[in-house]
């Protein structure tokens, strides 16, 4: 077992304060970030990583075998179906110097997608994270830069790294390059613990250090002002000036006053001072829900009972607002509808925020002079008819699904 949870941003960056990272060094520059041994060890592992290959199905959209920058063909590590991985052929290839690569292993390890989960709400943008494993016996490094923010994470053994100056302060496409002569940014080696950041467009390599060794790479991308174009059209969309049709067959002059046209209309876009809050309000990562059955799927389970526990489903919290005429909008995720709820419900909601996990009992008994116990069973349903919370049994799944057996 790990020294402490890594249970949210903070938890990976130690002794470094989490708003200084993220107003000075991310999508700036790189930063080692010193760590102790085991720290990692509660979200990934050799173990878990034996689990995957061992019981689950994965494809070969899921990994990815490569030696000496060359991809491997699948038929070295797969078995002939191409549905599960070679016990003998995987092996032999990572003896032989390659290197394994799983893909969205978030989407495959609950305490890998619980870290997901959690920095997509620090962070309100999507995160992807994929698992490196190598026995140390490869030599070539491999120069690249990538289009995303990446933050490695040792779980195990050593690596050593070298970051050059950055290709493209701002790419959006990953292209050929040729790799710098100049000094290196950061060069060293990162132990069982460390982490490391790198911003989009920073060259890198890496090679292990004679042991096997295993890391996680954290992905998780920036918006820019090519997404705020795209999400534009959508409001360009109730502009007359942007549906009106070209004048393609009227002349220069008609054309000129088109453009002119357009330049005020999208101006007048532009210059709303809640543009990029509206556009990041809209452009957060989806919410990953989770199954809770049998509970969640029981009709009447929250108008019977008082032992129910109540989760907010998005990682980012209920996000609200107050209309003009004072009513609190909740905004419904990825569907961008918003749910308006009377103004009584903003101390509800607000507790809902600050706690992770509650019971519809502490609900009932801690806002009983607010609210009658059938107003809150209403509310909290409807919520949850909107995607908005999840309900779990106060009984742990676990339990109960050990007393079925």
């Amino acid at each position: 077992m790990g020294q402490q949870m890594i249970n949210t941003l903070q938890d990976i960056l130690g002794s470094i304060l989490k708003e200084k990272f993220l107003a000075e060094v991310c999508g700036e520059r790189c930063l080692f970030i010193p760590g102790s041994p085991q720290k990692f060890a509660d979200i990934a592992g050799w173990r878990g990583l034996n689990e995957l290959l061992n019981y689950r199905q994965l494809n070969m959209s899921q990994l990815q075998v490569t030696r000496e920058l060359r991809p491997i063909t699948p038929d070295a590590f797969m078995n002939s179906a191409l549905t599960g991985v070679s016990v003998a052929g995987l092996t032999a290839c990572l003896r032989g110097g390659a290197r394994l690569a799983v893909d969205h292993v978030d989407l495959l390890s609950e305490s890998i997608g619980q870290i997901a989960k959690a920095l997509e709400g620090e962070l309100r943008t999507v995160v992807a994270i994929g698992l490196y494993a190598e026995t140390g016996t490869r030599v070539c490094r491999d120069p690249r830069y990538d289009t995303h923010e990446t933050l490695i994470l040792q779980v195990d053994g050593k690596m050593s790294w070298c970051l050059q100056e950055q290709i493209d302060t701002c790419p959006i496409e990953r292209g050929d390059f040729t790799p710098s002569h100049a000094p290196p940014l950061w060069e060293g080696t990162l132990d069982d613990g460390d982490a490391l950041y790198i911003p989009r467009g920073c060259t890198y390599s890496s090679a292990p250090q004679g042991t096997p060794s295993l890391h996680l790479s954290i992905r998780f991308g920036t918006p820019t002002g090519i997404d705020i174009l795209h999400w534009l059209t959508d409001e360009a969309k109730g502009v007359q000036a942007f549906r009106a049709s070209i004048p393609r067959y009227k002349g220069t002059p008609a054309q000129d006053a088109y453009l002119a046209d357009l330049r005020v209309a999208l101006e007048a876009l532009l210059v709303d001072p809640e543009l990029i809050a509206r556009f990041l309000e809209r452009s957060t990562a989806p919410t990953r829900l989770p199954f809770h059955l049998p509970i969640s799927a029981m009709d009447d389970a929250l108008h019977t009972t008082r032992d129910i526990d109540i989760q907010v489903a998005n990682a980012t919290g209920l996000r609200y607002r107050w209309s003009e005429g004072r009513e609190v909008i909740l905004v419904a995720g990825a569907e961008k509808s918003f749910l308006c709820l009377d103004p009584s419900a903003e101390p509800l909601i607000s507790y809902l925020n600050t706690h992770l996990r509650v019971s519809l009992r502490q609900l009932i008994d801690g806002f009983d002079d607010a609210f009658d116990e059938r107003q809150i069973r209403e509310l909290v349903q409807y919520l949850v008819d909107s995607g908005l919370l999840v309900t779990k049994s106060s009984v742990h799944e676990d339990d109960m699904a050990l007393r079925a057996f």
